[in-house]
C-alpha cells in the first residue's frame, strides 16, 4: 500500500512540475522554433499568439510550394536560446540561429498562457 502511495505521490509531483516548466516563457519559445526550424507549422500553432496565426498560414502555404525532398533546405539545423527578458507585458527571448545571427521572440499572455507573437518579415 505504502509502495502504491510513493508511486501515485511521484507521478504527480513529476506531472505538476513539467506542466508548470513546460509553460514557462524560455520553454514556450523553444518549442515554437523547435517546431518553426523543423518546418511542423501545425505544432508551431500551439505556441502562437493569434496575431501570429497569419504569418504561420502563408508559411505553411510557401512551404507546400516546394517539392517534399527539396524542404530540408528551408529548414534550420539549430538555434541556441540566449535571454529572456521581461518588457512590460511582454516577454522577448533572444536567440542565435546558425548562420543568421541573433533574433529576438516576444511572448504575450492570452488566456493565461505563454504565446509567441512572430510576425513575418520579408
Amino acid at each position: 500500500m505504502k509502495k502504491g502511495l510513493r508511486l501515485v505521490s511521484l507521478v504527480l509531483f513529476v506531472t505538476v512540475s513539467l506542466s508548470c516548466a513546460s509553460g514557462s516563457p524560455r520553454e514556450v519559445a523553444r518549442r515554437f522554433l523547435t517546431a518553426l526550424v523543423s518546418l511542423d507549422i501545425e505544432e508551431a500553432r500551439r505556441y502562437a499568439a493569434r496575431e501570429t496565426l497569419p504569418s504561420l498560414d502563408l508559411l505553411q502555404a510557401f512551404v507546400a510550394l516546394v517539392p517534399e525532398g527539396e524542404r530540408s533546405a528551408l529548414s534550420v539545423r539549430s538555434f541556441r536560446l540566449e535571454d529572456v527578458v521581461e518588457e512590460g507585458e511582454r516577454i522577448r527571448v533572444d536567440y542565435l540561429i546558425e548562420g543568421e545571427g541573433r533574433q529576438s521572440l516576444y511572448l504575450v499572455k492570452e488566456g493565461g498562457e505563454w504565446k509567441v507573437l512572430w510576425p513575418m518579415e520579408w
